[in-house]
């Protein structure tokens, strides 16, 4: 049975039917080693090939369940991008619970130099002594 058949039988039968569970099984199947690569190209990444994997037939169900067969006929070309997408957007979920700008992010990790102590004002710019100078010198020897 090709694709075609396949994806006409997914459109035609309701979400929880069992003809519709075999024939997104059968697709899955087929393109298996698709998942596998696009996972493969993140195998230097801190995360567990399986972990990608898994995401990757997530990305793959999305694809089966929303590819029209009128706008292409190739699956493989569909999915392949929705299989990319889907491991990237797990990365970027995992990095921050919540998007924090960055300058609020370089607070709460310690931020850049030159930032004063929590519960002090920070001496005025002009007035900060640098290291091997005096108030308001460079500390390269030159006022």
């Amino acid at each position: 049975m090709g694709a075609e058949d396949l994806l006409r039988i997914i459109r035609s039968q309701p979400p929880a039917s069992v003809p519709r569970a075999c024939a997104c099984e059968v697709l899955v199947a087929r393109y298996r080693g698709l998942v596998r690569a696009c996972a493969n190209r993140y195998r230097g990444s801190p995360e567990p090939l399986e972990d990608l994997v898994q995401v990757g037939y997530v990305g793959m169900m999305k694809a089966i369940n929303n590819f029209d067969p009128g706008i292409g006929r190739n699956v493989g070309a569909y999915a392949q991008p929705r299989i990319t997408g889907e491991i990237k957007r797990y990365f970027r979920d995992k990095r921050w619970h919540a998007h924090i700008e960055r300058p609020m992010r370089e607070l709460l990790l310690g931020g850049p130099v030159g930032l004063a102590p929590a519960g002090r004002a920070a001496e005025p710019c002009a007035r900060r002594r640098r290291p091997g100078g005096t108030p308001g010198s460079s500390g390269r020897g030159r006022p």
